[in-house]
């Protein structure tokens, strides 16, 4: 692995020493302080390969350290809502219409929970985090509302059911 040079550089990735510096605790957090989706060009670029490929990104995966080792408790869908009108049914009718009906993402998120052993969910959130709603893709049910702390909580908790 390359040295970081005097001026605060890597050489061989061109992270800045802050970028280096950041403290995110044992979860992996965001290394840099930039907003820049560097993913972006990879990922357009990949879309453009077309059908009969089909690729989707999976948003979160959620893990508990056990006996030293990795093990995933599940896997999120994080999706946004904006400003501050309340939610109707519909809107979630359309989420759930969007990942399951539109898309592939829903189906392929929950190959991918089901290969790791691991419920799939769908976590809207509002804008500015005072709104929570939670859906189990894997079981089709849910959408139910919380607030952060509660939030915190049932991810705190997963994992704990099975020891």
């Amino acid at each position: 692995m390359s040295e970081v040079t005097n001026h605060g550089q890597c050489p061989t990735c061109g992270r800045v020493a802050a970028d280096w510096s950041a403290k995110f605790g044992a979860s992996k957090g965001r290394q840099r302080v930039d907003t820049e989706d560097r993913a972006a060009p990879f990922r357009d670029w990949r879309r453009s390969l077309g059908r009969p490929y089909y690729v989707c990104d999976i948003d979160q995966v959620e893990w508990r350290m056990i006996d030293g080792r990795p093990v995933p408790v599940a896997v999120m869908e994080l999706t946004r809502v904006d400003g501050n009108v309340a939610i109707p049914a519909t809107y979630l009718e359309a989420i759930l219409t969007r990942f399951t009906k539109r898309d592939g993402q829903g189906a392929a998120t929950k190959a991918f929970a089901e290969l790791m052993g691991v419920k799939a969910w769908i976590v809207l959130f509002r804008w500015d985090m005072s709104e929570l709603w939670l859906y189990n893709l894997t079981d089709g049910r849910g959408w139910w509302r919380r607030d952060k702390r509660a939030v915190g909580k049932w991810i705190e908790d997963m994992g704990l059911e099975e020891g």
